[in-house]
This record gives C-alpha cells, structure tokens and sequence, in this order.
C-alpha cells in the first residue's frame, strides 16, 4: 500500500514539471544579461536551465571543499571506528568465553577489548571476570573496587567485591558492602536479598521486618509475599519470647497467625500461649482455622493437649471433633490413629489406617499398625511384618530446607540463612542407605529369634529396642519405663503397659525405625493382662461433650509439659551461609 502511494506522488510531480515546461513553451520570452560591458541575450527556457546548472555546479563544488577540510578527521574516525567495532566483537566473545569456562580466549579477548575500548566499563568487568577465572582473586578486586569510584559503575564494583567477600568467608566486609548498595539504590535486589538474609541469620527481626516492608514498597515483594516473611518474623520473635515473656509473646504469635493463617508454627504457639492462660476455645479456634488450610501432625498434638491433665479418651474425643470439620487427608488419619491407640480404641485407630495402609504406607502408618496388631490381639508375627514393610517404606515428611531436616520448625535455614525456607514435606532419601538399614533389621530379627530358641525354657529376659535408620543402625538400648498416659507398644513389659515407639519411629530426621522384640514369657495371657492393668490408670469418662470440655476450668501447668521448642541453630555454621541465597534472588 505505501509503494503504490509513492508512484502516485512521483506521476503527480512528473505531470507537474511536465505543465510547467508546456506552459513555458507556449508562452516564449527572452532574458538579457548586460554585465561588465557584455550583453548575453537568450531565451527564456535556456536562462532557466543556465541557472539550475550554475546551483548545481556551485552544490557540489561546496561539498568537495567541506570534504576537503574533514578530510583529516574522517580518516581517523574511519580507524576509530574500525577499532571500536573490533573492541566490541572482542567483548562480545570474551563474555562467551567466561560464560563456557575458557579460561585462554576470555583473557585473550579480554585483553584485545581493554585495547580497543580503554574507557568501556564492561571492558574493566571482563577482565575482572577473567581474573576471577584465573583465580587471580586481587587482580579481580583491584577492578572492582576502581569500579567503585565511578557513579556509574559504583553498583557494579559493589556486588563485585560482594561476591568475593562472601565466597572468602569475609562477612563483615560483605555486610558493609550490601548495606552500601542498598543506600545507594534500595531497589538492587541482590543487595536487599543479602541484607534480609543476613538480618534473618542474625535474628534481627525488627530490621528484617523494616527491609521486607521496603521490599514491598519497591514491588521486589508482593503483598502476599511480604505477609508470609512478615508472619515467619513475628512467629519467631513469639518463639524467643515464649518463656520469657508469655503475654507479648501472643501478641506476635496472634499477629502471624492473622497476616498467615495457614502458618502451622504460629498456630501452635498461639494455641500454646492460649491454653496457658486458661483460654481453651480461643486455642481451639486458632487451630482449627489453621487445620482447614495446612492439615499438620502438629496442630493436631496442640489440640488434643489444650488442656493439661485432660485423659486420653477425652484427647481422643477432642481429635475426633477436629477430623470431623476437615479431614485433612494423610495427617488428619495419622493423628485420629494416634490419639485412638493412646485411648485403646483399636477399632477405630485400625480404620482410620485402612486407607493408608494398602498402597506403599509411610514409616508412620508401619509403626501404628505395628502398635495396632500387638495392642489389639497380640500378634507378634504381624508386628515383625509390619515393621519390615516399615525400613522400605517411603520417609515420613518432616520440616525440610536445602536438603536439611530439622525435629522442629526453624525461621531461617541454617544452610543459606534464607527466611521461610522450611517446608513440610518428605526428606530426600537414599536407596543404598535403606538397604543397609533392612539387612540390619533382618539380621538383628534372627538373631533375637535365635536367642529366644535358646532361652524359651527359662526366665524371660528384658525387652529391648533395636532401632535402624537410613543413615546407621542405631543400638540395642533398654526402653525406660512407660508413663501412665502413653500408649501400648508392639514390646511387652514385665510389669508395667507397654508404651509407643512412635517417638522413634516417625522421628523426621531419619527414614525409618524399626523395632524387634524378645517374645514375653510363658506365664500366661491373663497374668500379663493382670499386670498391665495394674501399671495403666483406669481412663476418665467421656460422658461429657465437647462444649462441657471447653468450659471446664483449666488444669495447672504439669511438669512434665513440654517446653517451646526454638531449635538454636550454632551461629559458626549459620554464619558460614550467610549469602548463600542472595544470588537466587
């Protein structure tokens, strides 16, 4: 369409000069020129085109005389301009070359670039990159820090001398050089990610909470984003505060739980905080918003313990209640199975399995099934079978970051030091490793079948536990004795109820516990039934519904109650990872 536009002008331009000439033509004249004693008389039309020529001639003679006078320069712009693109050509590929790890061409083209282009700033990056290459670490740093003397690359010699501060293990040094960055210009990401992580590694929460804010403002955060760190920071000032300061402890617990309600480690401190204080509905009501989001074997724990001294059966009728809003898939099952084995109640903790328990069951469900079979009718060969299937089983999931697993939920990783790192799930495990544990188990199996053979005849000896994990098979170690509240556990006990080895079982740092057993004397099913019925207190009714519950005073706190769990991480180590998630933002 725009060529056809362009013949059209061009035929109406031609069609015009073309009327003009005829116009001309028809209309003749003469046009005298008297100068200097001469008289030049001629027509009209050659007076016009004498005139066009001599504009002509006087154009072009103007314009080999301007050439004329740049001659000079235009030869020397003509070299400057061949250098500059052959400088040009030499960054291009000497980037290429510190990208692909050639050390020979990217100091090659590093040096033809700082030849060609003396004052390019990314000429003085190449070759700092380059000497990093090389490992020529002061070379680097010379670059850099000239790097920082210059406004315009003042950011980019920081980060420079940032990286090699972080990697030589200089923290401080890198500290002051990201909180330059971040004054100079707040909006570097990579300054004000370094600045939180080091905030975070520090427990600095109220300027790690001030950055965050900032963030946001910058739009390097979201609003959802920012809500989440900011409720990890007041979940951990709650957890610092727990002891010391109970009361504003719950205010930064209740603050977190309100920017995250699907937090699980600020819901359980808030309830915690709640229960302390007497206030039964309010912790149930904190859990129970958090459970419809996040299902988790924590919440359900702080829910069935609200109340101190409650027995187990009400536990288990407050954990029933729980399930009943929200199932909460494979946690929701596993805390009615738990809660139902420390009441007893096998049935229902043996349905609450069934649907986990077909297809691949994790370590958990391995270990209460095991509880399960011995609890309810004493089968020791289904115990055995349970817990075999239980060192292949998959890993339960625990509080993981960066390839860590902790017991208990931590704010910062203490690998990178990075802020919200820690997830729910299941740990990376090791087939190697799982073999190692199930031919430990087997062999120690044997051998307790081996010794019960020799042994059968004469006084029963004392159970013990024989625990394996993934990592190494643990030792036999005698189990203490069994609190009246607890659970029974697939290992029989001379004279007191058998308790759960849960504890051991599921513990998240470690893929799989597994538990053999000597097999109790020949002294009767009824006298040993005699004897745990002595050692396990007779359980509290349930009569009362669950409003009575939560209407009823509150116990005072038990000893035996178990504290915060904060996780203090070893500063050395946390130190040591400072930035190691500043350049994944």
């Amino acid at each position: 369409m725009t060529g056809m536009w362009r013949m059209i002008f061009r035929f109406i331009v031609v069609a015009l000069v073309a009327a003009g000439l005829a116009w001309l033509a028809d209309r003749p004249g003469t046009v005298e020129i008297d100068w200097l004693g001469t008289t030049v008389e001629m027509p009209l039309i050659a007076g016009l085109f004498g005139l066009l020529l001599v504009m002509v001639v006087l154009a072009l003679a103007w314009r080999l005389l301007r050439g004329l006078v740049a001659a000079p320069g235009s030869v020397s712009g003509f070299f400057s301009n061949r250098k500059r693109r052959k400088g040009e050509a030499a960054l291009s590929k000497g980037i290429m070359a510190v990208g692909a790890g050639d050390v020979a061409s990217a100091k090659r083209y590093a040096q033809l670039a700082a030849r060609s282009l003396p004052d390019e700033p990314l000429a003085r990056l190449l070759k700092a990159q380059t000497a990093q290459l090389r490992g020529d670490r002061d070379t680097a740093k010379a670059i850099y820090e000239e790097m920082t003397h210059h406004a315009e690359t003042e950011a980019l010699g920081l980060r420079g001398l940032f990286n090699l501060a972080r990697q030589d293990g200089e923290y401080d040094t890198a500290r002051d050089l990201a909180d330059r960055a971040v004054r100079i210009n707040p909006q570097l990401a990579w300054a004000s990610n370094a600045m939180l992580v080091i905030h975070s590694a520090r427990s600095d929460w109220a300027d790690a909470a001030r950055l965050i804010e900032t963030q946001k403002r910058n739009g390097q955060l979201d609003a959802r984003a920012a809500s989440r760190k900011t409720a990890v920071i007041e979940t951990a000032r709650a957890l610092e505060m727990e002891d010391g300061n109970p009361d504003e402890a719950l205010e930064h617990a209740l603050a977190a739980h309100k920017l995250s309600p699907g937090l699980v480690p600020a819901a359980v401190v808030a309830s915690r905080l709640h229960a302390r204080r007497g206030n039964v509905r309010k912790a149930m009501r904190v859990i129970e918003r958090t459970w419809r989001e996040s299902p988790h074997r924590d919440l359900a724990e702080a829910y069935a313990h609200v109340r101190p001294g409650d027995s187990a059966k009400d536990r288990l009728k407050r954990v029933r209640s729980l399930v009943s809003r929200e199932a909460g898939g494979e946690e929701g099952a596993i805390a009615l199975a738990r809660a139902s084995i420390e009441a007893q109640d096998w049935a229902l903790a043996r349905s609450a399995l069934t649907p986990l328990s077909s297809d691949r069951p994790s370590v958990a469900v391995c270990s209460l099934m095991a509880e399960i079979e011995f609890g309810e009718h004493g089968d020791k060969g289904k115990v055995r079978e349970w817990l075999a299937r239980g060192v292949n089983a998959p890993r339960d999931p625990a509080w993981t970051a960066d390839g860590y697993v902790s017991e208990t939920w931590l704010p910062v990783s203490p690998v990178t030091g990075e802020l919200d790192a820690f997830t729910w799930k299941r740990p990376v495990e090791g087939l190697s490793d799982r073999r190692e544990a199930g031919a430990f188990i087997d062999s120690q199996i044997t051998e307790t079948d081996d010794a019960h053979a020799d042994t059968d005849a004469g006084d029963a000896a004392p159970p013990a536990v024989i625990e394996a994990t993934a990592d190494a098979p643990a030792e036999e170690t005698e189990r203490p004795a069994p609190k009246p509240d607890e659970a029974p556990s697939p290992i029989p006990e001379a004279k007191a109820a058998p308790e759960t080895p849960r504890a051991a079982a599921t513990r998240p740092a470690e893929p799989a516990a597994t538990t053999a057993a000597a097999p109790p004397p020949d002294t009767g099913k009824a006298n040993q039934a005699d004897k745990t019925d002595e050692a396990t207190p007779p359980p509290a009714s349930d009569d009362s519904a669950m409003e009575s519950d939560a209407d009823r005073p509150a116990q005072p706190h038990q000893p035996d109650d178990p504290g915060p769990e904060t996780g203090e991480e070893d500063e050395t180590r946390t130190a040591s990872r400072w930035f190691g998630s500043a350049e994944r933002k």
